[in-house]
């Protein structure tokens, strides 16, 4: 919970207890106005967000409790005023503007935005024929030190991807909008480190309607230790991509996308289609092309930077790539077939067709669970099936076992599929519902 938030929820607490205390409810105008105040403050510094209604609407009524005379109307106001104090004490806290940790620090981090058209292809997940391959990018980089700047926000087009990824999970529309208050430990447009001439680049991929953001804790501790990161918003990956002119497409509902995600990876019994075309070895090897073209614009970049930033800063003969989930499919795919990257990191990710057969030629890092922990989470919160399950150690185990280089293959007991992500900050009492592991 934010300062402010806490505020008023302690000076509501006082109140409350000041109307059992106080029989002669004595001084309860003085009450009002200070309950008043905590309220405006709250909302005129840190902004409205739905789940400190509750709040608004219990110190709307202890201001009006002035005015209830009769002994009916203080019961009814006190009885409902306790169940909207519980209501209005955890809700923020279920669903917080959280902070993320301060990384190590050994650089400050800075990022900065780009979007690029890819013009050699078509967009498959658009119906409009003749739309290229568009994408947002972000790269997060080692950066001088500036206290005078303002941290940059957690997702930038929060106020159209929330809603969104809200709607296609089933809630509500509004019910992410808090997400836009979420700052980071990094700085916009901040000027990059001279500690090094050049950074080694790792390219991010998120998971399944995710967002480019979704691993922030794991690109800020990266950053600070020297890397610069390339985070993608790439449409039919991502729950929504927003252009700057105002365009956007959003994901496809979980189903349909995870069955074009599973084609790459065995052969279903139907094919399937997007916008009318079969899509017959899934849409892997397409996004494994969107990583391919980052190289591009990266190399672009680190030539001439349209921002001023990066131009010579980038070490584009170090370039690796990492991912969680479908992230770690597209890495895995990408680094199979483009050769100008020299290291993969892949996280909770089945092995698609192409990569199992021809295996991987560079050092690897295979980070997952263990078979008992991916029943666990089962179990708990449903999904994985033991076929799923047995799919996805095996494929994992079988590319460690034939690393020709150097090679890491990590199982991390108790840990569900999304503690490797940003996630379990989002709703951080999820672990009590089965939602996460070791989180």
């Amino acid at each position: 919970m934010k300062p402010f938030e806490i505020t008023l929820i302690i000076v509501l607490f006082a109140f409350l207890l000041n109307w059992v205390i106080n029989k002669k409810h004595r001084y309860f105008w003085y009450w009002s106005i200070v309950v008043a105040f905590a309220a405006l403050l709250q909302i005129f510094i840190e902004g409205i967000r739905w789940q400190m209604f509750p709040a608004f609407i219990l110190a709307m009524l202890f201001m009006l409790s002035f005015f209830f005379k009769s002994n009916v109307l203080r019961k009814i106001f006190f009885s409902s005023a306790i169940l909207l104090f519980v209501i209005a004490a955890i809700l923020p806290a279920f669903f917080p503007v959280f902070k993320f940790k301060k990384p190590a620090r050994r650089f400050e981090i800075g990022t900065v935005t780009y979007h690029s058209i890819d013009t050699s292809r078509k967009e498959i997940f658009s119906d409009k024929g003749n739309r290229k391959r568009e994408m947002m990018m972000q790269i997060w980089y080692p950066a001088k030190k500036n206290i005078q700047d303002k941290f940059a926000p957690y997702i930038e087009d929060a106020e159209t991807f929330t809603p969104a990824l809200a709607e296609l999970f089933g809630y509500p529309k509004f019910f992410l909008a808090h997400l836009k208050y979420v700052k980071t430990n990094a700085i916009s447009n901040a000027e990059i480190s001279n500690a090094e001439e050049k950074f080694s680049v790792l390219i991010y991929h998120t998971g399944i309607n995710g967002c480019r953001q979704l691993n922030t804790f794991q690109i800020q501790e990266l950053v600070s230790q020297g890397y610069i990161v390339a985070g993608i918003d790439n449409p039919g990956a991502v729950a929504l991509v927003q252009f700057p002119d105002g365009t956007f497409i959003k994901g496809l509902p979980i189903e349909k996308i995870q069955a074009l995600t599973h084609q790459s990876i065995e052969d279903l019994n139907e094919i399937p289609k997007l916008n009318g075309i079969e899509m017959k070895d899934g849409v892997i090897p397409f996004f494994a092309e969107d990583i391919s073209f980052v190289i591009n614009c990266l190399e672009k970049i680190n030539e001439n930077d349209s921002k001023k930033i990066l131009t010579h800063h980038i070490d584009t003969t170090k370039i690796g790539v990492f991912g969680v989930s479908l992230g770690g499919i597209v890495v895995a795919a990408a680094a199979s077939k483009d050769n100008r990257i020299k290291a993969c990191l892949i996280m909770e990710s089945a092995m698609p067709k192409d990569v199992m057969l021809n295996g991987l030629k560079i050092p690897t890092m295979i980070m997952t669970r263990d078979v008992e922990t991916m029943r666990l989470e089962r179990k708990r919160s449903g999904g994985w099936t033991e076929k799923d399950i047995q799919q996805h150690q095996y494929s994992m185990k079988n590319i460690f076992d034939r690393l020709p280089s150097e090679g890491y293959f990590i199982q991390i007991p108790k840990m569900f599929h999304v503690d490797f992500t940003d996630l379990p900050l989002w709703f951080p009492y999820g672990k009590y519902l089965g939602h996460y592991g070791r989180s």
